[in-house]
C-alpha cells in the first residue's frame, strides 16, 4: 500500500482508538503526552520516538482530516511524477525538521500531528510542479507556497514568548484583546509547519529536481490516459 493511502489509515485508526479512550482530555491522555513531541519528552525524559510518533496523534477530526487531505492529495501527486521512495523521504525529512523547528522555537508546548509532512508534500510539488494551478485556488503554485510560508515564519515570529521585536509585542496585543482566539492562534505548531515546508522545499532541490513544467505535466497524463485506452 501507497504511503498516500497507508499513512492517513494508520492516523484514522490511532485518532479513533484515541478518541474511544476519551481523547487528549481523557483518563489515558498520557498517551499524548508519550508519543507527542515536547522539550520535557526529548531533552529530560529522552523519549527521542517522540520525533517520529507525534505525527499520528490528533486532537480532533478537522485536524486529522486536514493533515489527512494533505498526505493523500498531493502525497499521491509527488507519487505518480517521481514514484514512492520520493514521497517517504519528503515526508520523513519534512516530519524531522518540522519537529526540530518547534524543540527550538515553541516546544514548551505538545506537538502532535501531521501537518509538518503534510506541508512538506505540499511544498515539494509546488516547487517541481511552479506553473501548476493548486485546487480550488486560481493562482500559480509557487505564489500560493511562497504566501503559506511567509505566513507561516510571520505567525511564528509573533508567538509572545519569544521575545522578537514588534512581531511579539503585536502577538501579546492579539492574545489581550480576544484571549481565548488569541492563545489558541499562538498553541498552532507554526514552527512545525515552516521547519516542514522548508524540508519539502530543499528536499526536491537536493535531489536535483528539475521544475516540471505545465506542458510537461499535461503531456505526461495525455501519455497515460493513452496507454489506459490501449490496455482497455
Amino acid at each position: 500500500m501507497a504511503f498516500h493511502t497507508l499513512v492517513p489509515l494508520a492516523t484514522l485508526f490511532i485518532f479513533l482508538l484515541s478518541q474511544a479512550l476519551g481523547g487528549p482530555e481523557g483518563k489515558h491522555a498520557e498517551w499524548y503526552l508519550a508519543l507527542g513531541l515536547s522539550q520535557q519528552g526529548i531533552l529530560k525524559n529522552y523519549h527521542l520516538w517522540q520525533l517520529v510518533s507525534h505525527p499520528f496523534l490528533h486532537g480532533n477530526f478537522s485536524h486529522w482530516f486536514t493533515n489527512a487531505f494533505f498526505l493523500y492529495y498531493f502525497g499521491g501527486r509527488i507519487h505518480h511524477i517521481y514514484g514512492e521512495k520520493e514521497v517517504w523521504r519528503t515526508a520523513g525529512l519534512a516530519t524531522l525538521t518540522g519537529g526540530i523547528f518547534h524543540l527550538i522555537f515553541q516546544g514548551n508546548g505538545l506537538l502532535i500531528g501531521a501537518s509538518g509532512a503534510g506541508l512538506g508534500l505540499f511544498v515539494a510539488l509546488a516547487t517541481i510542479s511552479p506553473d501548476s494551478r493548486m485546487f480550488p485556488l486560481p493562482m500559480r503554485a509557487i505564489n500560493l507556497r511562497d504566501g503559506i510560508l511567509l505566513s507561516c515564519l510571520i505567525l511564528l515570529l509573533m508567538v509572545p514568548h519569544l521575545g522578537v521585536p514588534v512581531f511579539s509585542s503585536l502577538g501579546l496585543s492579539i492574545t489581550q484583546r480576544y484571549p481565548t482566539e488569541g492563545w489558541a492562534l499562538f498553541q498552532i505548531g507554526h514552527a512545525c509547519h515552516l521547519g516542514g515546508g522548508l524540508a519539502g522545499m530543499l528536499a526536491m532541490r537536493k535531489y536535483f529536481r528539475k521544475p516540471i513544467t505545465l506542458a510537461q505535466l499535461q503531456e505526461d497524463r495525455a501519455r497515460r490516459e493513452e496507454d489506459e485506452n490501449e490496455a482497455a
